[in-house]
């Protein structure tokens, strides 16, 4: 458990698709101001809880191919 950047929770999340693994991720205010971003960028559930497969949706060596 911990808090970082978001870019670095995406490389985390890719790192471990590939193998295999699995990370949960959320979105921590440190201002007041994130708040306000975060709604422009279009994000309106600050407490959703981010699953691997949404932090990096990219297809894996094992996935099949899009149909």
């Amino acid at each position: 458990m911990g808090t970082g950047g978001a870019p670095e929770g995406v490389l985390t999340a890719a790192a471990m698709r590939c193998l295999n693994g699995e990370i949960q991720g959320k979105l921590v205010l440190t201002k007041p101001a994130d708040q306000d971003r975060l709604k422009k960028m279009g994000i309106a559930d600050l407490d959703k809880v981010y699953r691997t497969e949404e932090l990096a949706p990219g297809r894996t060596s094992s996935s099949p191919p899009p149909a």
